[in-house]
């Protein structure tokens, strides 16, 4: 009877190690899983998307750098057309030499040329706002 017991306790005892084993032999396959596969993935996956960003934010600064000098540039030719009048006219020395009603007159022809004049200066008093 005792001899009976140890066998059992021993096949008992063989199963549980071999369990055990089952239950190593299957960890290591899930931790070989893990390491050679899932890590290097996300580590690949983690360097693409900052070299992605990286790229799409130095792409949408230079859109923005162009968009930026096609208005600059937009503005100084709207800019350009009326600052040439104003240059042309400061620069005639008959306007100083006129009567106060044809400078008057003048400045408003211009300001008429003009619309992106929003008031104009007479090189007397009063100051006229259109």
């Amino acid at each position: 009877m005792y001899s009976l017991r140890l066998k059992t306790r021993l096949r008992i005892f063989k199963r549980q190690v071999r369990r055990y084993l089952a239950q190593k032999i299957y960890r290591r396959i899930i931790l070989n899983y893990v390491g050679l596969g899932v890590l290097p993935i996300v580590i690949v996956s983690i360097v693409l998307i900052n070299l992605t960003q990286g790229t799409v934010l130095s792409y949408l600064n230079q859109r923005n750098l162009e968009a930026a000098r096609r208005a600059s540039n937009e503005i100084s030719l709207f800019i350009e057309e009326p600052l040439t009048i104003l240059n042309t006219l400061v620069q005639t020395r008959d306007i100083l030499e006129m009567e106060r009603l044809p400078r008057a007159g003048l400045l408003i022809k211009s300001r008429l040329a003009i619309q992106s004049f929003g008031k104009s200066l007479s090189l007397t008093r009063p100051v006229w706002r259109w």
